[in-house]
């Protein structure tokens, strides 16, 4: 397996018009399951549990240069993400890709005198990512 830079990440949205510019970095939290409490009147050293059937996907933060010629991203807003990862191994041509149903939970601004203007867009994933490994 190759390993890659982010360098050449791209962020794109199915519907949306809204691009995401320049991508400085990226974060994604883990997955998590709930923990079920599954102790009875039988159990008697400690507590025990077992994963909930439903996982949560998480969070995808992106930070990035803002684009003063776009709209801004509009938080609440549904869309299908499509997160394309620069490629890592020598002779693939296909891209690896995650992409997944969201929508933007948080957005936010910052800058400065003579400084680019950054922010940031939080994607909270509704159901699963769909991850698509890169190929020759």
């Amino acid at each position: 397996m190759g390993k890659v830079q982010t360098n050449g990440m791209t962020l794109a949205f199915t519907t949306s018009s809204w691009d995401p510019a320049t991508i400085i970095s990226y974060s994604k939290d883990g997955a998590t399951a709930d923990d079920v409490d599954n102790s009875d009147l039988s159990t008697t050293t400690a507590r025990t549990f077992e994963p909930g059937v439903l996982i949560d996907e998480g969070t995808y933060t992106f930070d990035l240069h803002f684009d003063t010629t776009d709209t801004e991203s509009l938080v609440g807003v549904a869309d299908v993400a499509t997160i394309q990862f620069p490629i890592g191994s020598p002779g693939n041509t296909t891209n690896a890709t995650e992409v997944f149903s969201c929508y933007i939970n948080n957005s936010s601004r910052t800058g400065g005198i003579n400084e680019l203007i950054n922010g940031s867009i939080t994607l909270k994933v509704n159901g699963s990512v769909t991850p698509t490994p890169e190929s020759a």
